[in-house]
């Protein structure tokens, strides 16, 4: 297996500003969303070609606004009182990865290839007045780029605009900015506002919520909130203590490296498990070992799936699909013998949605819808974007499928548990989902420290939103225990099993 680091790794979906960076320089895939789900076939006409979109475009949901010209793309991110130009990219390379749709007079629809997001521009006759070259090129501007109180005031407008999930997190944004704005002057070092920036989210527990400069990085949710019962362990062998895990201890006792080493370690022996002591013969392993699978005892097949991305070993989504696809040939004539399947993502914490959707296809004969999302910005909610499933195969596996999940199962990892859930043939079991959907939005500060966060609401086909709370699984069973460790148990993958072989 890969080295457990990857078990605890937050598998963040791929920001904007890293697929346009990364992608430019590679090659394109023959990956199109559209209305009826996701399909591959040879790239359709790409209106990022044609003259007639060059102008001012505002970028719906996103806070962005588009300038394209005949040989460039710059790409401004503006809030209210902010404007900076994050990204100039050659217009000839733009097409090779944005797809198109221009609907005259005002609109430009379009996708960044392979992911399954469709964005819209809208024309407008200029930039914001403070997206103006002379306003961007003044010694004001430049000034203010420092400015601790301007950082501040920027950084609060950030979420205020785009962030929609302060109910559902029980934060007041408007009473972090009353209670950390008059700790903020002008001569606020740049360690303090750091600080103050993370105590202004960690509240939020957002696995998509992250703030890096050039030294560090900080995510406003920790390991310990993802495995409590393992952190337990860890407190109780750290102080002796047999009290049972209160939460609020987290911040006080926590060692981040001893508890990383200490959770590597308990999850990799929950790994080796299964791998020594259910599986039946050898199993296979594919795609740069992030995915493996095998046959338990029943003829019930296991599939794992590890991460939603990093299948090809290069940091392009592009490439990914391609090992996937491959990957999966074997593994789906295998499981034309198997009665039922156990696919266990309990330790995947994201990645690409194109690549959860695709692997989801493979369980379904018939279009299901899989959920909606749509983006918030300043001036509200995008409409709905609706995405459906198609079976990607002649052969799905379509007998009984137990999916198990964590609250490591984050991200992509739980739009392809949302994508599956409502199947009739497919039963939750384990913990709820870490529940971060969104895409992460990246959102650069004038200070040059780089923001990220959620900006989108992905939703079940019956409307319920699980972010916060993450999805619940059909049959609850607790994981990752101590005492199943030590007798070589996996609680959960027994559980599993029985519900196959004796049904409901």
């Amino acid at each position: 297996m890969k080295p457990s680091t990857v078990f605890l790794r937050r598998w963040r979906r791929i920001g904007i500003v890293t697929i346009l960076v990364v992608t430019a320089f590679s090659g394109a895939a023959c990956l199109r969303f559209d209305a009826s789900g996701v399909t591959f076939e040879a790239r359709p006409h790409n209106d990022f070609v044609t003259p007639a979109i060059e102008g001012i475009w505002r970028w719906e949901g996103y806070g962005r606004w588009v300038e394209i010209e005949r040989d460039q793309i710059t790409i401004y991110d503006v809030t209210q009182g902010y404007c900076v130009p994050s990204i100039e990219l050659p217009r000839h390379l733009a097409s090779d990865f944005l797809l198109g749709n221009y609907v005259p007079p005002d609109q430009l629809q379009f996708q960044i290839i392979p992911e399954i997001t469709q964005y819209s521009l809208m024309r407008k006759s200029q930039l914001p007045d403070h997206c103006s070259a002379q306003n961007l090129d003044s010694e004001a501007h430049l000034e203010f780029g420092e400015d601790p109180i301007y950082n501040f005031g920027i950084f609060w407008q950030i979420f205020q605009e785009h962030y929609p999930f302060f109910a559902e997190r029980n934060l007041d944004w408007e009473q972090q900015y009353e209670r950390f704005r008059p700790q903020v002057t002008s001569h606020t070092p740049p360690e303090e506002l750091w600080s103050i920036f993370q105590k202004m989210v960690s509240p939020l527990r957002d696995g998509h919520v992250s703030l890096q400069n050039e030294n560090e990085d900080f995510s406003s949710e920790t390991l310990p909130q993802v495995l409590p019962g393992v952190y337990a362990e860890f407190l109780a062998q750290q102080t002796g203590s047999k009290e049972a895990f209160k939460e609020e201890a987290f911040e006080e006792a926590f060692e981040e490296e001893a508890f990383e080493d200490y959770a590597e370690r308990a999850l990799r022996e929950v790994m080796e498990i299964v791998q020594d002591h259910y599986l039946q013969g050898d199993f296979t392993e594919a795609a740069n070992d992030l995915i493996f699978w095998g046959t338990l005892e029943g003829n019930i097949g296991y599939l794992h799936v590890l991460s939603m991305e990093g299948y090809s070993g290069e940091d392009d989504s592009v490439y990914d699909l391609e090992e996937l696809k491959e990957a999966l040939e074997p593994l789906q004539e295998a499981w034309q013998t198997w009665d039922a399947l156990i696919v266990d993502v309990r330790f995947n914490g994201g990645g690409s949605d194109e690549i959860a959707l695709w692997i989801a296809q493979h369980f379904t004969k018939k279009q299901h819808l899989a959920f909606r999302k749509q983006a918030k910005d300043r001036s509200g909610m995008t409409p709905l974007q609706t995405v459906y499933l198609e079976p990607a195969t002649r052969t799905p596996f379509v007998r009984p499928i137990v999916l198990l999940t964590s609250r490591m199962t984050g991200s992509a990892a739980e739009v392809f548990t949302l994508s599956l859930k409502d199947l009739p043939h497919v039963t939750l079991l384990g913990d709820r989902t870490g529940g971060a959907f969104s895409d992460v939005l990246e959102k650069p500060l004038p200070n040059g420290w780089l923001l990220e966060l959620s900006n989108e609401v992905y939703s079940a086909a019956n409307g319920t939103v699980y972010e916060a709370q993450g999805i619940p699984p059909d049959i609850p069973v607790s994981l990752f225990t101590q005492a199943d460790r030590r007798q070589q148990r996996d609680a959960a993958l027994e559980r599993a099993m029985a519900w196959v072989k004796e049904g409901p």
